[in-house]
């Protein structure tokens, strides 16, 4: 399965996290992609509360709202790592993920 529209979203976002490009080949965040990108509620929903997202299609929500998801992941993993974790949590749209 290929995820051109991941690939399209991260290149135009100028700070993407180290291992970013690697995690969106992973099969579970594929899987993902794949369950969100046909689940009209959950476009919906984001459509509503993501000024970026309102006028996207499905794939695109999807994809960009999943990204923001694994950035968020990254950086829980870099707090970690440095042994600096102060409690991270998603923002609340990305709860839903």
């Amino acid at each position: 399965m290929s995820q051109p529209m991941f690939q399209t979203i991260l290149a135009e976002r100028t700070e993407a996290p180290t291992g970013m490009s690697d995690m969106c080949n992973h099969q579970s965040v594929l899987s993902l992609f794949a369950r969100f990108k046909q689940d009209m509620a959950f476009v919906e929903y984001y459509s509503k509360d993501y000024p970026l997202c309102q006028g996207k299609s499905q794939e695109w929500v999807a994809s960009f709202v999943i990204l923001d998801y694994l950035e968020f992941l990254l950086l829980l993993k870099k707090e970690l790592a440095e042994d600096r974790y102060i409690g991270l949590s998603p923002p609340l749209l990305l709860e839903v993920v």
